[in-house]
């Protein structure tokens, strides 16, 4: 079986922002193209797992941005498991740019989740399945991320039907984008973000109508936001993140 999968994205211009640069959505949309061509490689894919009543459910996303690639670039993507965290299967990634640089590595931590039993089932149960290659692109524990006890930013947004995945659950990268807008123009105009982290507690579906409250991390050396997703209706918390910023280069 193939321990990692390499895949080439070339960038588009649906895909980029005013400064003609890959957008962190789109960048996410392809780490999360690649690794599900290889988990249906692995005959582990979405897919697969429906069939015996289980699915994979995010809980932890580490994402690190060296640079945004521009307009008529081409990104090749390398995915690989690398075993486990407690109830977390770890999947890395690394992004490389034309030159083979590094433009961006990101960490993740899934859950495979049983949906009869409405309860995880422990990584050790499948990963004799995989071949495992122990490397992390991020070496991070995933411990929990703050919370926001009092915000300085505050953002209202309603979960339409293209924010859903194939667990008819809003997906990873719009919580990380709801995250991203609630950032001051200001600051958007001269900054962009680097590091994105997250930890998903529980999940929004359509029609939602969902409150992102942030605020401004201090003492950092560069703008520093910690985020709250939270669901109007009944207040509960869906997403912490943290997100960090630097200066276009």
């Amino acid at each position: 079986m193939q321990a990692e999968l390499s895949k080439i994205f070339r960038v588009h211009s649906y895909e980029i922002d005013f400064d003609r640069k890959l957008q962190p959505l789109s960048l996410l949309n392809y780490l999360q193209d690649t690794a599900g061509d290889h988990a249906a490689l692995l005959g582990f894919s979405i897919f697969d797992l429906i069939e015996r009543n289980l699915t994979w459910i995010l809980s932890r996303y580490h994402l690190k941005i060296t640079r945004y690639p521009a307009f008529g670039e081409k990104v090749s993507v390398i995915t690989w498991p690398a075993g486990k965290n407690k109830l977390l299967f770890l999947r890395e990634f690394e992004a490389r740019d034309k030159e083979e640089g590094r433009c961006a590595l990101a960490s993740s931590g899934w859950i495979l989740f049983d949906l009869k039993k409405r309860r995880p089932v422990r990584p050790e149960k499948i990963l004799r399945s995989f071949p495992v290659n122990n490397r992390r692109a991020i070496t991070d524990d995933f411990r929990p991320l703050p919370k926001v006890n009092k915000a300085n930013l505050r953002s209202l947004f309603r979960v339409r039907a293209d924010d859903l995945d194939l667990n008819r659950h809003v997906n990873h990268a719009r919580y990380m984008e709801w995250a991203l807008e609630t950032v001051p123009e200001e600051l958007r105009g001269d900054y962009q973000p680097l590091e994105i982290e997250s930890q998903f507690r529980e999940a929004a579906r359509y029609g939602d109508s969902i409150i992102c409250r942030t605020r401004i991390a201090a003492g950092e050396p560069s703008p520093t936001f910690i985020h709250q997703i939270l669901r109007k209706k009944d207040g509960k918390e869906l997403t912490r993140l943290r997100t960090r910023w630097e200066q276009f280069p």
